[in-house]
């Protein structure tokens, strides 16, 4: 999945040295990280706080990967800080706890053990998600960790490396009213989407294919500027529905008090999904490295299990993986 201008950025920034982290990493709830002060807007109503948090042991004990740390560029070693940008208003993947300030969820915990593992502190910058790309190019980021599906356009740009699967679902009211799916049924359809998203520029555009091959109306695409936006243009009518990562959907309907759910049908776009580095840097092949121990140690798995994407995991954590 995907997300524009830096005139949306948000920034909230999350220092996380390795020592602290031996200390307190609780994982998963997002109680290991401290936040500085953040003018960011309240999070969805969909969004709900954290689920109980329970860190395998092995995340504070592991401590630092000496392998990993010997690939991490001068750059970033000698500052001894990873900067990551972060869309965070996505759950459960990334987005603000009950304090609207704490950044919390899947990607902010297995950044925050990447880094731990790679001796650095974690900083992350709340940033519109179509901005992160474009800022890796420009030295503002060393890091994009938000959920970014892997596509060949996207691979000119950066590098990647996986750490989860999914696909594109449907999020719509609860009884589906109009019997909507991600299919031909769209047509004409007021259907939301996020700016600069994989849904917005591949998911949409497929279906209009078929709009157009069976003589039907295209798609009437609301392209929205932040996902918390998502489910109050459902919730408010003006999409019918809206198009969303799996993990994002599935989140929002569990925690929406029985106002929404997912539409029947297969996901579209299945596949990998990756945190994303400059092109060439060889930050990429150190955060494999780390990544790849916190996937054979467990850590990564109990993270996914507790926000609920146990669906999504990866066994290895793959260096530019093509999408098949």
């Amino acid at each position: 999945m995907s997300r524009t201008t830096n005139n949306r950025a948000r920034v909230s920034a999350i220092t996380v040295s390795a020592a602290a982290l031996a200390l307190g990493l609780a994982a998963c709830g997002g109680s290991s990280t401290t936040a500085a002060s953040s003018a960011a807007p309240a999070a969805s109503s969909a969004a709900a706080s954290a689920p109980a948090a329970s860190a395998p042991a092995a995340s504070a004990a592991a401590g630092i990967d000496a392998a990993a740390v010997a690939l991490i560029p001068a750059g970033i070693a000698d500052d001894g800080t990873l900067t990551v940008g972060m869309e965070v208003a996505y759950p459960p993947f990334g987005y603000k706890d009950t304090d609207n300030v704490t950044p919390i969820g899947f990607d902010v915990d297995v950044a925050t053990q990447m880094a731990s593992r790679l001796g650095l502190k974690l900083e992350i910058v709340d940033a519109a998600f179509d901005s992160i790309i474009p800022s890796l190019a420009s030295n503002r980021y060393e890091a994009g960790v938000s959920a970014f599906s892997i596509t060949p356009e996207r691979q000119k740009e950066v590098d990647f490396v996986t750490y989860f699967q999914s696909g594109d679902s449907g999020l719509v009211l609860t009884g589906n009213p109009k019997a909507l799916a991600l299919d031909t049924t769209l047509c004409g359809v007021k259907t939301a989407v996020t700016k600069g998203s994989t849904q917005e520029v591949v998911t949409i555009p497929a279906i209009n294919k078929d709009c157009a091959a069976a003589g039907k109306d295209p798609i009437e695409v609301l392209s929205l500027g932040g996902s918390e936006e998502l489910p109050l243009a459902l919730q408010s009518g003006r999409a019918d529905i809206v198009i969303v990562d799996s993990g994002n959907g599935a989140y929002i309907a569990e925690n929406s008090a029985g106002a929404f759910e997912i539409a029947a049908g297969p996901l579209l776009n299945s596949g990998p999904g990756g945190m994303v580095f400059k092109k060439g840097s060889g930050m990429a092949e150190a955060a494999s490295a780390a990544l790849q121990g916190l996937i054979d140690d467990g850590t990564y798995g109990a993270i996914a299990d507790q926000w609920g994407l146990s669906s999504g995991k990866v066994t290895t954590a793959t260096v530019n993986e093509a999408k098949g």
